[in-house]
């Protein structure tokens, strides 16, 4: 079934990096929420929230994403409001970007009480990985926060407030 092998590969990749818990963070997956919550009764969905237009200038910089400031901030829109779906359920929780990197530890210790798991300061600890260098598995920074006022054009950032403004008021 597609439950046992989605099982399947989280296991498989939690074995190899010695992890105790299965975890999945794959920004697609905000459009299941709602199945994966059935198929994992008590899941915990995490809801990271990110600025639209910070989100979009990202995606501009990505060769894997659209090259339509448009196209990207639709993507914002359908991905949040998919993981919002899941907001009466008890594991679900969200998350500002913004305050995760700001606030990192208070952010942290928010979010590990959710999860019930212990917060470590050890969390807070950078990567070994060379500045500049991007990885899914990176350590989140401030570096990025607000870049949108230097890399979207000012009809970028109308298209982007025009396409996701409503569910961005909603947010917060």
């Amino acid at each position: 079934s597609y439950r046992a092998l989605f099982t399947c590969i989280l296991e498989c990749y939690a074995e190899s990096k010695g992890k105790p818990r299965l975890g999945e963070k794959t920004p697609h997956h905000a459009l299941f929420t709602e199945t994966l919550s059935e198929w994992y009764p008590g899941a915990k969905i995490i809801h990271l929230l990110r600025d639209p237009r910070d989100a979009v200038a990202s995606l501009k910089r990505m060769p894997w994403a659209p090259n339509a400031i448009l196209e990207n901030a639709g993507i914002w829109v359908v991905f949040n409001r998919a993981a919002r779906r899941s907001r009466h359920r008890p594991g679900y929780l969200p998350v500002h970007y913004e305050a995760l990197v700001a606030q990192p530890e208070e952010e942290l210790t928010r979010i590990c009480a959710h999860l019930e798991e212990p917060y470590s300061p050890e969390m807070l600890l950078q990567d070994k990985q060379g500045a500049g260098t991007y990885s899914p598995l990176g350590t989140v920074t401030t570096q990025r926060l607000g870049k949108w006022r230097e890399e979207l054009s000012t009809a970028e950032i109308a298209l982007t407030e025009w396409a996701a403004g409503h569910l961005m008021q909603d947010l917060g």
